[in-house]
């Protein structure tokens, strides 16, 4: 069984990241519609790596600039988690369709020293319970309290 998905991580060496994207990680279903959209879209700078959490997130060797997290409805394997929040990147965000597997994962990031600075329901499955929560998390300053 796989440990999960992240959905992307960005590297980039432009502070303004909208020209130069850099590494974008995936499931491999996403890894071939990823390439061709790119293609399509004349994106070359953009490398996409498909496979099990674990296994690519020690392929890595670059720190990304923000990572975009959009984990399965059970969240985050609990061992992939750590790896993932050991780059200490600024800026997380976190896709979640599963708000109770959300709260379990913001409990370990935020102990990590991410708080909170935005989050929205998005309900895009109309007349159901099912509502995806996107939270924004930044890296807390040394001394600066993390809250909710």
């Amino acid at each position: 069984p796989s440990s999960g998905l992240i959905t992307t991580i960005f590297w980039c060496d432009n502070p303004r990241c909208h020209s130069n994207a850099g590494r974008v990680n995936g499931h491999a279903a996403i890894d071939v519609a990823a390439n061709e959209n790119a293609k399509h879209n004349g994106i070359t700078n953009c490398e996409f790596l498909a496979g099990d959490v674990f296994k690519v997130l020690d392929e890595i060797e670059e720190k990304p600039d923000v990572i975009v997290l959009d984990p399965p409805r059970d969240g985050i394997h609990p061992k992939a988690l750590p790896k993932i929040l050991d780059y200490g990147v600024d800026t997380i965000v976190y896709i979640s369709c599963k708000v109770t597997s959300l709260a379990r994962d913001l409990e370990m990031i935020q102990a990590k020293g991410y708080r909170v600075v935005k989050a929205v329901a998005v309900d895009q499955f109309v007349h159901t319970v099912h509502v995806e929560v996107i939270i924004k998390m930044q890296l807390v300053e040394k001394g600066e309290k993390s809250s909710v």
